[in-house]
């Protein structure tokens, strides 16, 4: 019997989000599901930290009935992941990330600049505003309506008291090059173009490191990818690496930071100037941001906008 540790970021239900993998990965494994570390905190505004997410892993891998743990971090849950695999290389059996949303804070990517001034905007908009637009930040397309959890309050301000914290650190994701298990990486073949990005960054570092395109184009559509839940049973059962998929990582010399975390002594992003250009329809006055984030997509397809959300709906019988 394995244990797998299943990690979910906000507004997502990670009893939901992992349901399907769960099913997949059949009886007979330790599997524990967790929301992020501020889902956990009553007043996560003013509670919330950075380390909290890996105390946060500490502990579910405390409860574990193995020593060493299989990760799975999807979206906002990949920060936990990986900080857990960076501070404990040696008990981290193999690490999957679904489509992170932050991975340090470093100017990684030629665009992540625009991204971080986008999500400091997004969480100063109104609250009936936020989720809205965070969807439209990570899924790199407006949607045309969104399904507010039961909690939406809650919600936005574990997304606020999240990026808050993040935003003040840094993260050395170099030091991925001690992890001992290979590291998993799929992404949807419609996902924004941050993803690809953030894939062939991750997968540099990491010395067995497998980058994998299913059909989808958000998280929770690469979740129920049938190659996804093959790939993760067989990590967990020992199988060897998911369907190879070229990477290009290679060998790479050792790298070993001092520390994984480190303060931020001056914020790396500044803010955009007043007179920035906005992306078109960020300024619509109907109460819901406009089209955003200002960063390339990987697909604007039409029948994307219409249907926002994994199925379109369903026409009403005449």
């Amino acid at each position: 019997m394995e244990s797998v540790v299943l990690i979910s970021g906000a507004p997502a239900d990670p009893r939901r989000l992992f349901a399907p993998l769960r099913r997949g990965l059949g009886p007979g494994h330790d599997v524990q599901t967790l929301g992020w570390a501020a889902a956990y905190q009553a007043d996560p505004g003013s509670t919330y930290r950075l380390m909290d997410e890996l105390r946060h892993v500490r502990a579910a891998a405390g409860r574990a009935r193995r020593e060493r743990v299989h990760l799975l971090g999807a979206s906002g849950g990949c920060t936990a992941a990986l900080l857990f695999a960076l501070h404990h290389p040696d008990r981290t059996a193999s690490l999957t990330l679904v489509e992170p949303v932050w991975l340090g804070g470093m100017s990684w990517w030629e665009h992540e600049p625009a991204f971080a001034a986008e999500y400091d905007r997004v969480v100063e908009l109104p609250d009936h505003q936020v989720l809205a637009a965070y969807t439209a930040l990570v899924t790199g397309r407006h949607p045309t309506a969104v399904r507010r959890p039961r909690h939406a309050s809650r919600a936005v301000a574990e997304l606020r008291a999240t990026w808050a914290s993040w935003r003040r650190h840094r993260l050395d994701p170099a030091g991925l090059a001690r992890l001992p298990g290979p590291l998993y990486l799929p992404v949807g073949q419609f996902s924004p173009q941050r993803s690809f990005a953030a894939a062939a960054f991750l997968a540099d570092l990491a010395p067995d490191a497998v980058v994998e395109t299913v059909a989808g184009r958000r998280p929770d559509d690469v979740l129920r990818a049938p190659e996804v839940t093959g790939g993760v049973r067989g990590l967990i059962e020992g199988a060897g690496q998911p369907p190879p998929t070229p990477s290009g990582p290679g060998p790479r010399p050792p790298a070993v930071p001092p520390s994984p975390v480190t303060r931020a002594a001056e914020p790396e992003y500044p803010p955009l100037p007043a007179d920035a250009p906005r992306p078109p329809g960020a300024d619509r006055p109907s109460g819901v941001p406009g089209r955003h984030p200002p960063y390339p997509s990987r697909s604007d397809h039409a029948d994307h906008l219409r249907h926002p959300w994994p199925y379109p709906r369903r026409r009403p019988r005449p």
